[in-house]
């Protein structure tokens, strides 16, 4: 194949009947229509179509331009075990059993399979991953075992939309649409956990945070400088409480280094300073 777009366009998009859906930067701003996309820059809303704008270098890892109506048929595609709507096979079922088994663990009850975030929820299993880039926001779940799926696209950066799309899928499973969120604190950690914990940590795609006392309490600040406090939860794990979700931390250490590295949310981020 001469491109990623090219293969999925012969190996995906086209048996799933998905004409709408690309992996090329240029091919949406010939499109008049394609979303505008609305990014914040220095507290201001702009808006625009510039597709590329901090876009991967290599496209298998994102960057996927798509519709509602084009996605929901790859949602149903993974409902049906990799069966298309005609009957045939998109994906073998070994190829499913792959893509939907647990192959990294994050410590926090979730963990990462093939290309899809994997986490319980209410007694079910659900699969699913999120998407950003200036002016993007997006995710979609799925739990096969309950048969349903939600999936949001919006074309503006910055909005909760795995908050959203959680609500969604829990509403139509029948459950409540905010789950049950209580937490057991603990008073704090020690004053030698607490400066052990302390100091700046980054990953290679960009994403960073930095851990310091205050008066008595530790927080976090993000690449984009929001400071949140961390409420302590073990004697390597804390919360950061938002006020939809929570965002769940927990160091990592061993013997020889001293702490090295943070979950961050869905991240790993490793202790530089």
């Amino acid at each position: 194949y001469p491109s990623f777009d090219a293969y999925l366009q012969k190996r995906i998009f086209g048996p799933l009947g998905m004409g709408r859906s690309c992996a090329a930067y240029t091919v949406p701003m010939r499109d008049d229509n394609a979303a505008v996309l609305y990014t914040h820059e220095s507290g201001r809303e702009k808006a625009g179509r510039d597709y590329h704008d901090n876009a991967f270098a290599l496209p298998g890892a994102g960057c996927v331009k798509s519709t509602l109506n084009d996605m929901q048929k790859a949602l149903r595609m993974y409902l049906r075990g990799g069966i298309l709507p005609e009957g045939g096979r998109l994906v073998s079922a070994g190829g499913m059993r792959e893509m939907l088994t647990p192959h990294i663990l994050d410590g926090a009850g979730k963990a990462y399979a093939r290309g899809l975030e994997v986490r319980p929820l209410e007694g079910f299993t659900v699969f699913g991953h999120g998407g950003s880039l200036p002016g993007v926001s997006s995710q979609m779940l799925f739990c096969p075992d309950a048969g349903r799926a939600a999936l949001v696209l919006c074309n503006t950066e910055g909005v909760p939309v795995s908050v959203i799309a959680e609500m969604l899928l829990r509403v139509s499973m029948g459950l409540d649409a905010l789950p049950d969120r209580r937490i057991r604190a603990l008073e704090g950690w020690t004053q030698a956990e607490t400066e052990a914990y302390c100091g700046l940590y980054s990953a290679g795609e960009g994403d960073s945070a930095r851990v310091f006392c205050d008066g008595g309490r530790i927080f976090a600040e993000n690449a984009q400088g929001k400071t949140e406090p961390l409420i302590p939860t073990g004697h390597d794990t804390a919360v950061v409480r938002r006020r939809f979700t929570d965002l769940r931390v927990r160091f990592y250490s061993d013997e020889p280094r001293g702490v090295f590295g943070m979950m961050y949310g869905s991240r790993i981020l490793q202790k530089t300073v």
